[in-house]
């Protein structure tokens, strides 16, 4: 495929995909399977530092006034430390009920 081709095509895939931005805003998907995210007695080592960054945004959560604010927050932890599962675990922390899971994660 020649470079003109597939900048074409991007242009179209993200033209397809903004079109549906405002359906995820008036009817955002829901997650599921949400009982994965919750601490284990039994996990390996190498994660439990997931459930204590987990308990230390609980923590911090009951002591802030205004929970009404957004977060950036940025993950930085070697290859096979349990990345992915810790930032949707601390967002789910960071929700309004402390349940719910709704996030944007960039990669790179």
């Amino acid at each position: 495929q020649k470079l003109d081709e597939h900048l074409v095509n991007v242009a179209r895939a993200a033209n397809d995909m903004v079109k549906l931005l405002p359906h995820f805003e008036s009817e955002p998907l829901s997650a599921t399977e949400l009982s994965a995210l919750a601490a284990k007695p039994n996990t390996p080592q190498q994660f439990r530092w997931q459930d204590k960054a987990v308990r230390k945004v609980l923590q911090w959560r009951d002591t802030t006034e205004d929970k009404s604010n957004g977060y950036f927050v940025v993950n930085m932890a070697s290859t096979g430390c349990g990345k992915t599962m810790a930032n949707a675990k601390i967002m789910q922390a960071l929700s309004e009920d402390k349940q719910s899971l709704r996030f944007i994660l960039a990669l790179g």
